[in-house]
C-alpha cells in the first residue's frame, strides 16, 4: 500500500507496427517500442523513483527479401537456435532449397537493463537450418525443424565466448518433441 500522500502519474505509450511492403514489394519495416514516463513535481527527491523517461526498443528493423535472400538491418533477432537474442546490427539468410537455409548475423548487444545501445559487447554467428514441413495432414505427417550453428561474443573488444549450438523439434497434431544444446 502506498502511504506517500504526494501524487505522481505514469504514462505509457506502446507501438507495434509491421509494414510488409514499404514502398516496393521487396522492402519491409517493423518496430516494437514501449515508452514510459513518471510525472511528479518532486520526483527527483523521492526514494526509488526514476525521473527519466524510459524508452524500450525491442525491435526496429528494415528488411529486404529478394528471391531466396533475406537481409535485415537495425535491432534484429539473431537467428534460429537456442542462443537467439536481439542485436543492433544485421542478419542475412539464404534459402539453398525449399527446406535448407544458411545464415549469418552480427552486431552489438544492447544493455540488458534498459535496452539502450551499447558498444561493450557484440554477438555474431552462422547457422544452417532444416525445415521439413508436411504438404498435407499434420496428424499423419509431423514437421521436422532443426538448426546447427556457431556463435561467438565479445566483451570490451576481447573474444568472450564461442560455442556450437544445435536444436531440433518434431511436431505433429498428437505429439511434440524438442531438444537443444550449446
Amino acid at each position: 500500500q502506498n502511504t506517500d500522500p504526494r501524487p505522481y502519474h505514469q504514462i505509457g505509450l506502446w507501438s507495434d507496427l509491421d509494414v510488409p511492403r514499404l514502398f516496393v514489394p521487396y522492402l519491409d519495416y517493423s518496430h516494437q517500442v514501449r515508452f514510459r514516463a513518471t510525472l511528479a513535481s518532486d520526483l527527483d527527491e523521492r526514494a526509488f523513483q526514476d525521473s527519466r523517461p524510459i524508452p524500450l526498443v525491442y525491435r526496429l528493423r528494415l528488411g529486404l527479401t529478394v528471391n531466396r535472400l533475406r537481409a535485415e538491418l537495425g535491432r534484429v533477432s539473431t537467428a534460429a537456435g537456442p542462443e537467439s537474442t536481439v542485436i543492433d546490427g544485421g542478419a542475412v539468410r539464404v534459402g539453398l532449397t525449399r527446406s535448407i537455409f544458411v545464415g549469418a548475423y552480427g552486431g552489438l548487444l544492447p544493455r540488458a537493463d534498459d535496452l539502450r545501445p551499447s558498444t561493450a559487447a557484440s554477438h555474431f554467428g552462422t547457422y544452417v537450418s532444416l525445415r521439413l514441413l508436411p504438404e498435407g495432414d499434420r496428424a499423419n505427417h509431423g514437421a521436422l525443424l532443426g538448426d546447427i550453428g556457431f556463435i561467438g561474443s565479445t566483451w570490451e573488444g576481447v573474444l568472450d565466448r564461442k560455442a556450437i549450438t544445435a536444436r531440433a523439434s518434431w511436431d505433429s497434431a498428437w505429439l511434440s518433441l524438442f531438444g537443444q544444446g550449446v
